[in-house]
């Protein structure tokens, strides 16, 4: 079914049964070739009728009124013609918590819980130390928040989510208000630049996640499905490097003059694990093994790891 057609008809419509919405939906959705389209379009019409996706289920012979009908469709159209659903819905799921998404963060990936799971088995380490969590390049917060969440009742654990952009940083302190953490501070910064100014900041334990931009610009034009998301959260020069070689510097102007404990995890490209690697053992004069790397969800090489203490 093409949707302009489909919408000629749709003038007419009075009522229909959400039965019958997430079939036309659904059609229309294959049709575009979004390979989800039994659930996005279910997620579309809880969506406009402000119910959880479970209702859908429990009563599929319910019908709507017209105007909720068009509603729909006119989510289905933006999602046929590629907007991501995290966008329309304005929000995503990360982490056991919800968290709010515009066009100037980034749609959370579950793989990226896979670095909270490093940060969490870290901390869990250090319960008893004093210990400061800096996300940097926080997005969403959903990293950041995250991890408030999971260590809530740690009077001795500090929490920073730190990003370049006022408007982002806007929207991940809406999401720490939204779940309840007032205690996160939200640093506006070009990465550690704050922490170089104030340098009373950093504990004894430091533990930093980074998920900063790390895709050449001809990855980013092969990757169709990231073209609606912020170009400057994900492009970053010198073949994806220039983000973290900056932060790298950074962390060493900090490290040399307080001597405390560094815990770095980040976030990259899998085709980047050597390149990353190479560029630690440079900059910090650590040994190969001394780097740890994680795979993702599809077994691919999506993260490394390393520790900075005399």
């Amino acid at each position: 079914m093409k949707l302009l057609n489909f919408y000629k008809n749709l003038a007419k419509q009075k009522k229909m049964k959400i039965i019958d919405i997430i079939k036309k939906s659904r059609i229309i959705l294959e049709d575009f070739d979004i390979k989800t389209s039994q659930l996005d379009s279910e997620l579309l019409i809880a969506h406009v009728l402000e119910k959880e996706r479970e209702y859908i289920h429990v009563y599929p012979e319910n019908e709507i009124d017209g105007g909720q009908v068009k509603k729909v469709f006119k989510l289905v159209k933006k999602r046929a013609k590629g907007k991501p659903l995290a966008y329309i819905l304005g929000k995503k799921s990360f982490y056991n918590l919800d968290f709010k998404v515009t066009k100037n963060t980034l749609i959370p990936r579950p793989e990226t819980e896979i670095l909270v799971d490093e940060a969490r088995d870290l901390g869990l380490r250090f319960k008893n130390k004093k210990v400061n969590f800096i996300d940097v390049g926080t997005g969403s917060g959903c990293i950041i928040i995250s991890l408030k969440d999971l260590f809530k009742n740690y009077n001795n654990f500090n929490f920073y989510g730190i990003d370049r952009y006022r408007k982002t940083l806007k929207v991940a302190e809406e999401n720490s208000e939204e779940n309840n953490f007032k205690d996160i501070k939200f640093i506006k910064s070009n990465l550690l630049k704050y922490l170089l100014k104030n340098k009373d900041k950093p504990q004894e334990y430091n533990i930093i996640t980074a998920n900063l931009p790390y895709l050449t610009k001809q990855q980013y034009k092969e990757s169709l499905s990231i073209k609606n998301e912020p170009k400057r959260a994900l492009i970053s020069k010198e073949s994806g490097m220039r983000h973290y070689k900056k932060l790298f510097d950074q962390i060493n102007d900090i490290k040399n003059e307080l001597k405390f404990k560094f815990y770095i995890i980040c976030e990259i490209d899998s085709s980047q694990d050597v390149l990353l690697k190479n560029l630690i053992i440079k900059k910090f004069k650590l040994d190969e093994s001394s780097i740890k790397i994680k795979k993702d969800l599809a077994g691919l090489n999506r993260f490394v790891i390393f520790h900075l203490f005399d």
